[in-house]
């Protein structure tokens, strides 16, 4: 059913409200950790740098595309409409995220990305290839669902991420 001009409370906006809080956190969180890290009077490495600002940027992409849905609806565009642009505009923005990661690593550390960072690259590439295809409509008409879950994979990558790396905050020696 197409909800047009409708300001109605969307489907799973609930959950999206509550994914943008929880990206908050993790942004907060990640924040701190790297405040602590300076108090040492050290300087953050060019590896810490770009970690801490991945979770920052994976933060505020998920509570910005968590309230993109809502923020459309309230121009009464069509609830199918709606989740195709925001599909779309999510995929793009995580083509862009991803792209942009593995040139900034390689400036950071003059090396390749690891392994485990190929590994959630690709599995990025899964989900962009699903929100690709929510916004086409296929197989079925756009939904929340699968939005999502994309929004919550990024968030799940990202804090995983950032528990994985916490040696590269406090096991790395700090510089003088």
């Amino acid at each position: 059913m197409d909800q047009v001009g409708s300001t109605i409370e969307l489907p799973g906006s609930t959950y999206l409200y509550a994914l943008a809080l929880l990206a908050i956190a993790l942004v907060g969180f990640s924040s701190i950790v790297a405040a602590i890290r300076q108090t040492g009077g050290s300087r953050l490495s060019k590896i810490q740098v770009l970690l801490t600002r991945s979770y920052i940027e994976h933060g505020l992409l998920v509570v910005g595309l968590s309230i993109l849905p809502m923020f459309l609806n309230l121009f009464g565009l069509p609830y199918v409409f709606m989740w195709r642009l925001s599909s779309l505009l999510a995929a793009i923005l995580l083509v862009i995220s991803a792209g942009s990661f593995v040139v900034r690593y390689r400036q950071a550390t003059m090396g390749r990305p690891p392994f485990t960072a190929w590994l959630h690259f690709f599995m990025m590439v899964g989900v962009v290839l699903a929100l690709v295809a929510n916004a086409a409509g296929i197989p079925n008409e756009p939904k929340v669902g699968l939005y999502a879950f994309a929004l919550t994979f990024l968030l799940v990558e990202a804090a995983d991420t950032f528990l994985h790396s916490l040696n590269v905050f406090f096991l790395q020696p700090p510089k003088h």
